[in-house]
Parts: structure tokens; C-alpha cells; sequence
């Protein structure tokens, strides 16, 4: 997302772009979408800035001109007049953003434990997708929003994005280790 006055990730050369950390997810879904804007490094500044809400913050105070953003954030900055340049969720490649992985030897040794954590995994996806009470409670919880509409909104969209069975794709491995 950026300030309303850029209208294409091309038009963010010589600007500065706000992430999370270097070599976080933020850092490599704005590395992606610059590279494919055209943009190579030395063509922009990248700013860490420790959390996604402190991206909005940022950006509402001129520190910074664009940056990656999820929800509930997404929904503040469109409230506060930021646009969308794109959305990778969509537009983008297949790409793992959130993986639970172990080692083979750990998954050998406590079978058990691994097949009753995938099981509430498993479940809890089903209910953040199918009991909209619970999810916003949890949603609540989690990301310390009050305001009704946003977490509504963020649980919407996020119904979209969680996969309901959680496998691993290879394209979307492919994509990360490109």
C-alpha cells in the first residue's frame, strides 16, 4: 500500500518503502513486487520498521511512502486514505507465507504429538472459516482490535487466504527458494 499520491509501484523509485525486518516475509513480498515493477535495488530505500502496524504508522506520517500491509492494518489504511498498488495474495506468485514444518527425526519420534497438532490445526482453521463468533473473538484477542467492522472485515478476508487443508504447495516452495 501506499500514499494516494503514487498510482503504480513503478513510481515508487527513489522513494521509501517500509518492512518488518530484512529477510522477513514483508521484505521478500516487496523485494518481489519492486522486482517486478522494474525496480532493482539502489532504485528505492528500504526501511525496517519492526511490525506491520508500524508501517501505517509511518506512512500516515510522511516518514516513509509505501509499504506491505495485512489485516487488520489493510483496513485502517484504507480508512486513512492509503491505496492498494497491488495485492500479491492475488495478483502474486504462489507463495508460502505461514509454514509449520519439523524435521523427519522429530516427526519419527513424536508421531503422536504431530498428528493431535495437525488434528487442532486442522480444526481451528475449520472454525476460524465456519463459526464467525469464535473467529472474531480470537481475532480480537490476537490483534487487539475493538472496532466490530474491521475485525469483520479482516475475517472475511482472511477466509479467503487460509487454505482449509494445510499442505504445503510446491510451487509456492519453488517460489521462495527462487
Amino acid at each position: 500500500m501506499a500514499r494516494p499520491e503514487f498510482k503504480r509501484v513503478a513510481d515508487l523509485r527513489g522513494k521509501r518503502i517500509g518492512v518488518t525486518r530484512v529477510g522477513s516475509s514483508t521484505h521478500t513480498v516487496t523485494l518481489y513486487v519492486l522486482n517486478q515493477a522494474g525496480l532493482k535495488p539502489g532504485d528505492y530505500e528500504i526501511v525496517p520498521l519492526g511490525e506491520v502496524p508500524n508501517i501505517l504508522v509511518a506512512m500516515s506520517a510522511g516518514r516513509i511512502d509505501a509499504g506491505p500491509l495485512s489485516s487488520p492494518t489493510t483496513i485502517r489504511a484504507r480508512k486513512a486514505g492509503l491505496i492498494e498498488l497491488t495485492n500479491p495474495a492475488k495478483d502474486g506468485p504462489e507463495y508460502v507465507s505461514i509454514a509449520i514444518g519439523a524435521t523427519r527425526a522429530y516427526i519419527r519420534s513424536n508421531g503422536e504429538i504431530v498428528r493431535r497438532f495437525m488434528r487442532a490445526y486442522a480444526e481451528a482453521v475449520h472454525l476460524f472459516k465456519t463459526n464467525k463468533p469464535i473467529a472474531l473473538k480470537a481475532l480480537q484477542k490476537y490483534t487487539r482490535v475493538k472496532d466490530q467492522d474491521i475485525l469483520e472485515e479482516t475475517q472475511n478476508e482472511y477466509r479467503n487466504y487460509i487454505e482449509s487443508i494445510p499442505y504445503v504447495s510446491r510451487k509456492g516452495t519453488e517460489t521462495i527458494l527462487n
